[in-house]
């Protein structure tokens, strides 16, 4: 876990509430080097938005790169096996675009998010390994916000995500036995060293891992 402690100090001079909207889970695509999420939904435009890009990986090689509308994200936390990775971006203006991943041969999937008032920094991360479940601690700032990802491989399909901590907002089927699921919570008070798991029910897992990021909201100082 790797917290920003100027965040955290920033963070406790007060501020607007951080809020998000998942606006989209493009359907999955077939094992390229190159996936391109044509016209995705970015959510409504504002200043100070930021988009968030969560990236199945299925390789233990890094994604090389991920754009929206042709504008390089910069990496926030990736997992340390299969390399499931969060990306931001601030972009203020466009509702949708195209989003593009580069990385080893995979198959293709994506949850994004908008996230409004939010600081442009994050607060705290973590990244897991190949471990069943995905077990690690985040530290989220009062009105901030968390994303968490679980990127998995099982024997077949019918899996599903359970997590704690953090409420389930997505769950892809990225091929016959990849998964890509996210989560999220917004709370009113801090929470220091929130456990945060990601469980699959049901089939036998082949790997799994995860990462998280927090963000406090934004103080206006920022």
């Amino acid at each position: 876990m790797f917290q920003n402690n100027l965040m955290m100090a920033a963070g406790s001079l007060g501020g607007d509430v951080a809020s998000f909207e998942l606006t989209a889970t493009p359907a999955a695509q077939a094992s390229a080097t190159t996936h391109t999420y044509s016209s995705t939904s970015l959510g409504t435009a504002a200043a100070g938005r930021q988009i968030v890009v969560c990236v199945s990986n299925c390789g233990l090689t890094e994604l090389t790169s991920v754009t929206v509308g042709g504008s390089a994200c910069t990496r926030i936390v990736q997992g340390t096996y299969t390399k499931g990775s969060i990306w931001s971006i601030s972009l203020a203006s466009g509702t949708s675009a195209d989003i593009v991943t580069v990385g080893s041969a995979c198959f293709g999937g994506i949850a994004v998010y908008a996230l409004y008032g939010a600081n442009s920094s994050t607060h705290d991360t973590f990244a897991t390994g190949n471990e069943s479940p995905v077990s690690d601690v985040i530290t989220i700032p009062a009105n901030g916000l968390a994303i968490g990802l679980n990127n998995s491989a099982t024997d077949s399909a019918g899996w599903e995500t359970t997590w704690t901590g953090l409420e389930k907002q997505s769950d892809l089927e990225v091929s016959t036995n990849v998964a890509l699921s996210t989560a999220t919570l917004t709370p009113a008070t801090v929470q220091t060293d929130l456990g945060v798991t990601a469980t699959i029910d049901g089939p036998v897992i082949n790997w799994q891992d995860g990462c998280c990021a927090s963000w406090g909201a934004s103080t206006g100082f920022m």
